[in-house]
């Protein structure tokens, strides 16, 4: 009871707390407790994710779950302890990065096999070599065009065309090469 009462309470979070025009979502994906029907369950184990494009924001939200989580058990009399692993924060490309990884690409590739993508609120781990040095993530597709729709990541259908993976190399080594000999 007092894990369900967490769960409902985190809810809120981006909706109370989240400017409605901020990209923003709290999902809680796992909830287990308790091995029988008849016995209740000493603990739970509740298992979610953060996902934002804005790196205060994901961290504000990482101290509200502390505190929410925290304050419900205690206010029904339990305690909860409350472990952020698995943290990944938000992929934010260095601009002036971006741009020239496109314009490098271009060079290479041609001035129409490069395009911006939007924002996604992906978790990736890319994103802890960003926080700490200027970067941008060149995204390849790899969509063979004998297929109607992709094959999406993490998913049982995942595949690739790996006739794609060449030109992602030589785009990678082209931008290595432009920055390492850019005056």
């Amino acid at each position: 009871m007092v894990g369900a009462q967490v769960v409902l309470a985190l809810q809120t979070l981006v909706a109370r707390e989240v400017d409605p025009k901020a990209s923003a979502v709290l999902t809680l994906g796992t909830f287990n407790a308790g091995e029988r029907f008849n016995v209740i369950a000493d603990r739970a184990v509740i298992k979610g994710t953060i996902r934002t494009l804005d790196s205060e924001l994901f961290l504000h939200l990482e101290q509200r779950i502390r505190e929410v989580a925290t304050g419900v058990a205690s206010a029904l009399r339990a305690t909860a302890h409350v472990d952020l692993i698995g943290r990944c924060p938000p992929l934010v490309n260095d601009a002036s990065m971006a741009e020239y990884l496109a314009a490098s690409a271009r060079s290479l590739l041609g001035p129409d096999s490069v395009v911006a993508a939007k924002p996604e609120m992906w978790a990736e781990d890319f994103a802890f070599v960003l926080e700490r040095i200027p970067g941008a993530m060149l995204w390849l597709g790899v969509k063979s065009s004998d297929w109607p729709q992709p094959k999406a990541i993490h998913t049982p259908e995942f595949d690739l065309d790996e006739s794609a993976l060449p030109i992602g190399t030589s785009a990678l080594a082209g931008v290595a090469l432009d920055y390492l000999t850019r005056a």
